[in-house]
């Protein structure tokens, strides 16, 4: 009896390794969801071996920011990488080269995806607002008509004049083409491609790409799926029709608004550069391609019931009384309004100073406000937001909100005359079920994102830092010159106090800069530069040259 013999992978020389290694990240093969675990060194290295690193290395593209930080993570989980590099101190270069035309082949898969979920949102969206403007109008609600109406005008105006303002100066072909994006509602869809293409500041625009991203993300929550979703909602508990086209009209606006929120917390958090120059505030997604979807996951559900949930209640309150409903939503903002001037910190980061620095504030502040209240949407956590404290205050407050209003309906509803203005009557049984229900949610989806996040982030949900002392913090933590510049970025009233400190800094540190001249020491950033901080005249006709003085750049989303 005769069997076949099974020969073993023969150990490839350490002049082989390399080239096999390179021969196997080419090839083209199914991405993991875990790098596979390879523990070999150099001298034991076998292909088979190489093939599930070369597996674990796709694994770390995908999930890593950038291919530093990719290669990064490959030294850390295969020894017999990390001596390849050792042998061959050119093999980290090449190493670098590879990753980045991976990456870049995953950003553009990535960015179609967006494009076309982006857009599909928008557009199915905007479609039943619509569509239940003309079923509200056949039914005879013709104020929830009207509203709708609004919604939908106010989001493209919205869209429109933030498109204007980044647009304005290169041209009337250039805005006419973003006019038309935001008429076709493929905007967010089309600045989703932009980012993930990772594309550079173009010259005349006053902001980058992630940062118009999030703008026109965020009107389109204020302007129109949040008010969107309210009025649903209102029309199905308290108007004529609770037919299916309503349903699905509430959920196309609960659904849109939680994708949005949770887009521009995720987007700006995986941004590499917001990652390298503050790993204070950005960081918190975990790397590893399950722990990114599951904190995903966590933070979709966590602004779909945020949503669900503030809707729910305000629906409630509506029905009881509208000026109760005015007086509870804009009570919480005066509120928080009354917070920030307290804390002296009232002024926003922009560096707009004055008079309409102080307008701008207030209305961002409005906005940010009631865009958390109604999505919990976690960037605005940030201390230039509402701060840590103050966004686990209004994730807390809402449930309770939702409770007394229940309560209030409940009330309102057991007073016959009162039942019989509506064509249906919700029962105590559902409603303190839909309340309880939407809590225990909201309480397992906090808890879970707070245990999936990366553990020193989980003070930031409590911190009580203000604006001031994290834009102070800029400067005097800053770890080198190109993150200690970044407090020019920011309104100076915010860094008042270290004014000195910082212009004794720049003065030393201006003559190294132009005669290095790093990477990162370009025009837009020698922009930020107020001229009066320069003493020596010579310095600052050196740093003007070609890099116009524009004190509006807005450069990121803190």
């Amino acid at each position: 009896m005769s069997g076949r013999v099974i020969m073993p992978n023969p150990v490839l020389s350490r002049e082989e390794a390399p080239l096999v290694f390179v021969t196997e990240l080419l090839t083209k093969r199914q991405v993991p969801h875990v790098p596979p675990v390879c523990t070999s060194s150099l001298d034991s290295i076998t292909r088979p071996a190489l093939v599930q690193i070369a597996k674990g290395f796709s694994s770390l593209v995908v999930t890593c920011c950038d291919e530093e930080e990719a290669c990064e993570a490959l030294f850390k989980l295969y020894p017999a990488v990390r001596e390849m590099a050792e042998v061959n101190p050119n093999f980290f270069n090449e190493l670098l080269v590879l990753a980045g035309v991976r990456l870049l082949r995953e950003s553009k898969r990535y960015a179609l995806f967006r494009l076309f979920l982006g857009a599909f949102l928008s557009i199915f969206d905007t479609a039943m607002d619509i569509y239940m403007v003309f079923v509200f109008r056949s039914t005879g609600q013709h104020g929830f008509a009207r509203a709708t109406m609004v919604c939908v005008a106010s989001n493209m105006a919205l869209q429109l004049l933030i498109a204007f303002v980044q647009n304005r100066e290169k041209g009337v072909s250039v805005v006419l083409r973003e006019f038309a994006a935001v008429f076709l509602c493929i905007k967010p869809g089309l600045d989703s491609m932009r980012v993930a293409l990772d594309e550079e500041m173009e010259e005349k625009s006053i902001m980058d790409a992630k940062t118009e991203l999030a703008y026109t993300k965020a009107a389109g929550l204020f302007a129109e799926s949040l008010p969107g979703a309210l009025i649903q909602m209102l029309a199905f508990i308290a108007g004529t029709d609770q037919s299916l086209v309503v349903v699905l009209s509430l959920a196309s606006s609960v659904i849109t608004g939680a994708f949005i929120s949770t887009f521009i917390s995720y987007d700006l958090d995986v941004d590499k550069r917001r990652r390298k120059f503050r790993p204070d505030t950005y960081g918190y997604i975990p790397d590893g391609l399950w722990k990114r979807l599951g904190t995903f996951a966590c933070m979709l559900l966590m602004s779909g019931t945020q949503l669900f949930t503030k809707a729910f209640s305000c629906a409630l309150c509506a029905v009881v009384s509208t000026p109760l409903l005015v007086a509870s939503i804009f009570g919480e903002v005066g509120l928080f309004l009354i917070y920030k001037l307290l804390r002296q910190d009232f002024l926003y980061w922009l560096p707009i100073p004055g008079v309409v620095g102080a307008t701008i504030a207030f209305f961002i502040r409005i906005i940010t406000k009631i865009i958390v209240d109604f999505t919990a949407l976690v960037h605005f956590r940030n201390p230039h937001e509402l701060g840590g404290i103050f966004f686990t205050f209004t994730l807390a407050v809402s449930p309770l909100t939702c409770l007394y209003f229940g309560h209030r309906y409940l009330a309102y509803v057991a007073d016959p005359s009162n039942a019989s203005k509506l064509t249906w009557v919700l029962s105590s049984s559902t409603v303190y079920r839909i309340i309880f229900g939407l809590f225990f949610l909201q309480i397992s989806n906090f808890v879970m994102f707070l245990k999936l996040i990366k553990p020193k982030f989980r003070s930031s949900f409590l911190s009580f830092e203000t604006s001031c002392q994290k834009t102070m913090s800029i400067f005097m933590d800053g770890r080198d010159d190109s993150t200690k510049i970044l407090v020019f970025e920011d309104n100076h009233a915010k860094w008042a106090p270290i004014k000195d400190d910082v212009k004794v800094w720049l003065n030393d540190t201006l003559p190294k800069l132009l005669e290095e001249q790093p990477e990162w020491f370009n025009n837009q950033v020698k922009a930020t530069i107020p001229d009066n901080f320069v003493d020596d005249p010579a310095v600052l006709k050196s740093i003007r040259g070609e890099a116009v003085k524009n004190p509006a750049v807005l450069k990121s989303i803190r």
